[in-house]
């Protein structure tokens, strides 16, 4: 499980809910349990789409000048720390409400917080309640509405408040383009990362019937996480 700390849970967008979290007496089970929902919210995934074998499909891509790469550690937001363990290029980009599960599933992801099983009760478990879990409250009196996850002068990054959003992101930078070749390769690469973005949207919305975002992120659109700075409770 990627430990989520008080200054790293500072930095996701929007933190709607930091009123709730200030007020609680333990802050540090609440952390532990946005973490380890993460984590199972993402084995969910992996289980049961095919997120992986598109993340994996990517990774070995080795159709061009420049391979495709992860962002590296010193780069990467709130929402990518969390994930990364897991796949290399996709990550749940939106918030988890903890607050809104009740009291015996609340009872049973406390259970499994320092357990690694993943069994079907743990399945069950994440399709029964995700939906509730990531979705966006009511703003102004709107129970629907678009929500903003990026930069808000560009429309790809506002989402239906209820959707799953998965980020997406690769290395974006080379150390050097020489000729007009390894520049039409550098963006044929970046074309066939969008691609597969889409497919694994198109992918998700078939397999979990539920609808699904996925946005494509670079460092300009998202907040890095200072990671030096981290403190716990």
């Amino acid at each position: 499980m990627k430990k989520i700390t008080y200054s790293t849970f500072l930095t996701k967008y929007p933190n709607s809910n930091y009123d709730y979290f200030s007020k609680l007496d333990d802050k540090e089970l609440y952390l532990d349990e946005v973490s380890k929902y993460y984590e199972l919210l993402m084995d969910y995934l992996i289980k049961n789409t095919d997120i992986k074998k598109i993340d994996d499909e990517i990774k070995n891509c080795k159709d061009f000048i420049f391979d495709i790469e992860n962002v590296k550690e010193d780069k990467i937001d709130f929402y990518q720390f969390v994930c990364n363990n897991k796949l290399s290029f996709f990550y749940v980009r939106s918030n988890i409400y903890i607050e809104r599960l009740d009291e015996n599933e609340k009872k049973f992801l406390d259970s499994l917080i320092h357990d690694d099983k993943y069994n079907d009760e743990v399945d069950s478990f994440i399709k029964n309640t995700y939906s509730k879990v990531i979705s966006e409250g009511p703003f102004r009196g709107k129970e629907d509405y678009l929500l903003n996850l990026g930069p808000s002068d560009i429309d790809k990054y506002f989402v239906s408040n209820k959707s799953l959003v998965i980020g997406s992101r690769m290395d974006e930078y080379v150390n050097h383009i020489d000729n007009d070749k390894e520049r039409e390769e550098y963006f044929k690469r970046f074309n066939y990362f969008e691609t597969k973005s889409k497919e694994v949207e198109e992918k998700l919305k078939e397999k979990l019937n539920f609808d699904v975002k996925v946005i494509i992120y670079d460092e300009s659109s998202v907040k890095i996480l200072n990671q030096e700075k981290e403190k716990t409770l």
